[in-house]
This record gives structure tokens, C-alpha cells and sequence, in this order.
């Protein structure tokens, strides 16, 4: 059911664009090599107008365990998911419960209260979902700056021309913006 339910997320999100073209995980046609060749085109034009450029890297350490539920599905039904299959993915994700084994002793299961499963199969579009509104926010948080950014999964990769005082300033707001939408 799993495999049904992704390939018709991923024609849906495919066929109406939705997908950020920042986002390089995950996705068809998509790839670590495609994130560093968009990433490294860009700082070698940079480069060559004698630009320096400033590049922050972002890990969002545990993303897939910490996604909370009621923003997901806020998420999933402002690109259009709804009805049924909002409420299939809602009994998919809500309700699972997890324990732990140690030396052979096994822990109460207790309930996963926020995040997708990892390792299911939609688990990683899922999570696509949730990071997709990110460089619209930053655009948004930031609307004087063309924001360069670059996405793998939960990796962020983003960077700007700093050649002044006030370039870095502008680019600190950027990351500040970053870790506010974290928190929002």
C-alpha cells in the first residue's frame, strides 16, 4: 500500500511542480551530483566576478524524528493533499508506538509522538513535504536577497556573495531566518 500511496504522491507532486527545485533528495532524476553541481556552478561564477563567497552548511540532526504532526499534515493539505488520502496518512503516521531492546530486555512500547517512519518507503517524501516550504520562507523573511540554497534531504547547503560589511549582514539574517524556521 505503501508503494501505491508514493507513486501517486510523487506523480501529484511531480505533475504540479510542487517540489522546490532546491530540493535534490529523494526525487527522480535528483541526486547528491546534482546538489554539487548546482552548488559549485554557482560559486564558480561567483568566483570568476572575483566574488567571495560565504557558504554555511545546516544538518538538521534527528529532521525525520522531530517532525511534528499537526504542521505535516498543515503542510500536506496547503500543496493540496486532502480528503482520503490525507486521513489514510494521518492513521499512517499518528498512533505508532516504539520501544527498545537492551541485553535481551525489552522496553515498554511507548508512543511516537512526532516524526515519519524511518525506512518505510514514505517516509522520505513525506519528510520532503514538511522541509519544501523552507526557501519560500527564506525568500519571504528575506525579499531583497535572491536566497542561494541548495537541499539534500535533511542536509542545507546555503551561501551568498559577501564582499562587504553589509553582505554579511544580509547573509547572517539569512541563516537567522534558517534557524526562526526551524521554530515555526
Amino acid at each position: 500500500m505503501e508503494r501505491v500511496i508514493h507513486t501517486q504522491l510523487s506523480n501529484f507532486l511531480k505533475d504540479n511542480s510542487i517540489i522546490s527545485p532546491f530540493q535534490h533528495g529523494f526525487h527522480q532524476g535528483r541526486s547528491t551530483v546534482t546538489n554539487l553541481l548546482s552548488a559549485t556552478t554557482d560559486w564558480i561564477f561567483s568566483c570568476d566576478l572575483k566574488s567571495n563567497v560565504d557558504t554555511v552548511f545546516f544538518d538538521l540532526s534527528h529532521a525525520f524524528d522531530t517532525i511534528t504532526f499537526t504542521k505535516l499534515f498543515l503542510k500536506l493539505a496547503r500543496v493540496g493533499i486532502g480528503g482520503e488520502l490525507l486521513g489514510w496518512l494521518e492513521s499512517y503516521v499518528v498512533g505508532r508506538k516504539q520501544s527498545t531492546v537492551v541485553d535481551g530486555v525489552l522496553s515498554p512500547f511507548l508512543p511516537v509522538l512526532s516524526g515519519v517512519p524511518q525506512g518505510s518507503v514514505l517516509g522520505p517524501i513525506l519528510f520532503s513535504i514538511f522541509i519544501n516550504d523552507l526557501p519560500d520562507y527564506l525568500a519571504s523573511h528575506n525579499p531583497s536577497l535572491s536566497v542561494s540554497l541548495q537541499l539534500f534531504a535533511d542536509d542545507i547547503k546555503s551561501y551568498q556573495v559577501v564582499n562587504t560589511l553589509d553582505d554579511a549582514i544580509k547573509f547572517q539574517n539569512i541563516i537567522s531566518s534558517v534557524f526562526n524556521w526551524c521554530d515555526y
